[in-house]
Parts: structure tokens; C-alpha cells; sequence
């Protein structure tokens, strides 16, 4: 994603204003993913693991990929780790 501009949608700014999603968050996640995955409508999710308040969150990042542009569509956080990381021990 390095020399990308990442453009954020009317719908993700509000979405990361009412979840309270930190913009550099979502840069960070886009920069440097955990994992990525491609999605229905030729969308892709990026998402990286965040230490909130002492308790462990998965923030994924829905987007579009164009040439030289990233459009975040939306973007949350859940606890539910196991259920979207690919490849984490189900201990």
C-alpha cells in the first residue's frame, strides 16, 4: 500500500466517528496488516490487532483497492479474534 493515497468514504468517517476508530489506527492497520483478505464486490479486508484498555480488539478495515488510490469504505473493532483471524490457535 506504500505511495497509495488512502481516501475515506462519507460512510467510514461516520462509522470510526460513532465507533471511536482513531484515523492513524486505520492507517496503521492499512500500512501494516495482520492479515488481508479479499471480499464480496472486488473489496478487500485488512486487519490488525489492537491493545485497548488492556484487553485485546481486531480492527478490520473494508476497502477498495484502485490503482493508485485505497477507498476505506468502513471500518470496526470486535473481540472476536478467533473467529476472523486465519491461522490462530483455537486453544
Amino acid at each position: 500500500m506504500k505511495n497509495k493515497n488512502i481516501q475515506f468514504s462519507n460512510h467510514a468517517e461516520i462509522q470510526m466517528n460513532e465507533r471511536n476508530i482513531d484515523k492513524l489506527m486505520v492507517l496503521e492497520t492499512l500500512k501494516n496488516p495482520l492479515q488481508i483478505f479479499s471480499s464480496k464486490n472486488d473489496r478487500r479486508i485488512a486487519q490488525k490487532i489492537f491493545k485497548i484498555e488492556d484487553k485485546d480488539f481486531l480492527l478490520r478495515v473494508i476497502y477498495e483497492d484502485f490503482n493508485n488510490i485505497i477507498k476505506v469504505i468502513t471500518a470496526y473493532l470486535t473481540t472476536k479474534i478467533k473467529k476472523f483471524v486465519r491461522g490462530i490457535n483455537e486453544n
